[in-house]
């Protein structure tokens, strides 16, 4: 997670404990639990975008070894391929869930940070503390849009992946073509050869007919 999102997020937390703590320890563990629930969301969509990431790197560096080092005969390579973007494809699916969820738990965290700054009492003091929650909040959704944009980018490269897998099955279908072809033409030449062989016995057969008639 970017650095700039994990800071805001502190901050969200910093300031709730802060003020949760001037009300009393039943409000304070149900304000609390909402900035733990809002961190539990995030930290749950890091580990599976990092566990996402270690993965696509992994696959796109194995293969292109494969296909540069010549390894494995590519309907190997597109069949491991398949398999293993068909996994990835499943785990965005799953990342893409987390990021809705933290969305959904953040908006619950600012409308209670909102609810909580509502309540003081103090004119002056409760105009510096929307100003800040409007700071933050405002930091939040930067943050959460350019992280929604890096997910779309993510779903672009995996439609290249879909676009690479059915180039590198066309590519060995015309390899197989290639080989069919060559066969092809090399039972043509074993059967001229076997025909210009009956020609020459047919040949031979007539002129020992004729020998005897």
């Amino acid at each position: 997670m970017k650095p700039k999102l994990i800071a805001a997020v502190s901050l969200f937390l910093a300031v709730i404990l802060i003020i949760a703590i001037c009300k009393n320890n039943t409000r304070t563990r149900k304000y609390l639990e909402y900035g733990q629930e809002f961190n539990e969301a995030i930290e749950d969509f890091d580990n599976k975008r990092q566990d996402f990431t270690d993965e696509l790197k992994a696959v796109t560096v194995e293969t292109t070894e494969d296909l540069s080092g010549n390894n494995m005969p590519v309907p190997a390579i597109a069949e491991r391929w398949d398999e293993k973007w068909s996994n990835l494809t499943h785990k965005l699916e799953r990342l893409k869930k987390d990021f809705d969820d933290v969305g959904k738990t953040s908006g619950k965290y600012f409308m209670q940070l909102e609810e909580l700054v509502a309540g003081v009492g103090d004119d002056n003091l409760r105009s510096v503390e929307t100003k800040r929650n409007k700071e933050v909040h405002d930091q939040w959704t930067k943050a959460y849009q350019d992280a929604a944009r890096s997910i779309q980018k993510i779903e672009d490269v995996m439609h290249d992946g879909d676009d690479f897998y059915r180039v590198l099955v066309a590519s060995s279908l015309r390899q197989q073509v290639r080989k069919d072809i060559e066969e092809l033409e090399a039972i043509t030449v074993r059967a001229l050869d076997l025909l210009d062989e009956l020609k020459e016995f047919s040949e031979e057969g007539k002129k020992l007919i004729n020998n005897y008639s």
